[in-house]
């Protein structure tokens, strides 16, 4: 059934071309003409079946070259998009741990160290053209416990966006999903927090914000050995990366273990 409607295709762009050739327009409109003045010229006329096998044969190779010549110039420029297009790397050292105040208000205003894990993004093309920005890209992570399995998955939060809580109050924060990569700009993706007086880290994103002290009851992270799927996506844009990382418990902050595209 592929064939067929492939095949139906090509007969349909080799017909229009021909037809398009034929009645007088562009290439087809040329050789006639030319024709007209080869006759002039040597005052002879072509016959009937040589002016018939010029209409319908040469006529129509010129429409199956054409049929296929556009074609080809639009893979190659498809190809030429992929190889130029956005490229998405984690560069040296690019996943990482530090340590940052988070500051949340409860009948005041209160503050706490929190050991934070984060992923660094660059957009590296090897070569820079207008195909190479990454916009509109969004991010998810899987959350896997030491067995490999599934925890929960969550959409990711660009460490650099704005603030959910900066949001007017009944605005939708969905806009903060997905954000722009300029060729050689990088963005950071935050995954994981851990308060180090505490025994157990959460999951961090945009739905943080709704909680006390940023810790969301269905994001804990219960255990000692984690691994987090990062998956961004977006136009030509698809790229995953695991992020492995250890909670040594209470009196500790978090620990990378190893980042790799996968």
């Amino acid at each position: 059934m592929v064939f067929l409607a492939d095949l139906t295709h090509f007969l349909r762009a080799v017909f229009w071309r021909w037809q398009s050739w034929a009645g007088g327009s562009g290439v087809g409109g040329a050789v006639v003409v030319l024709i007209g003045l080869w006759e002039r010229s040597f005052n002879r006329s072509i016959t009937t079946p040589v002016y018939i096998a010029i209409i319908v044969g040469a006529f129509l190779v010129g429409a199956v070259f054409t049929a296929w010549r556009d074609q080809y110039r639009m893979v190659l420029e498809l190809t030429a998009r992929l190889a130029n297009g956005p490229a998405l790397k984690v560069p040296v050292n690019g996943c990482y741990v530090d340590t940052r105040e988070f500051s949340w208000h409860e009948v005041s205003w209160r503050k706490q160290n929190a050991s934070c894990i984060h992923l660094r993004i660059i957009n590296d093309p090897k070569f820079p053209t207008e195909h190479g920005n990454a916009n509109g890209i969004g991010a998810t992570i899987a959350f896997l416990d030491s067995n490999n399995t599934e925890l929960f998955n969550l959409d990711g939060r660009w460490g650099d966006s704005t603030q959910p809580s900066s949001v007017e109050r009944g605005q939708s924060t969905f806009h903060l999903l997905t954000v722009d990569l300029p060729i050689g700009r990088t963005r950071e993706i935050d995954i994981a927090f851990k308060y180090p007086e505490e025994t157990d880290c959460f999951a961090f994103n945009n739905e943080s914000y709704q909680f006390p002290r940023f810790q969301h009851p269905a994001r804990r992270l219960v255990g000692t050995w984690f691994s987090a799927r990062v998956r961004i996506r977006g136009p030509n844009v698809d790229h995953s990366w695991i992020v492995s990382f250890r909670n040594p418990g209470a009196g500790s902050g978090l620990e990378v273990v190893g980042c790799a595209a996968i």
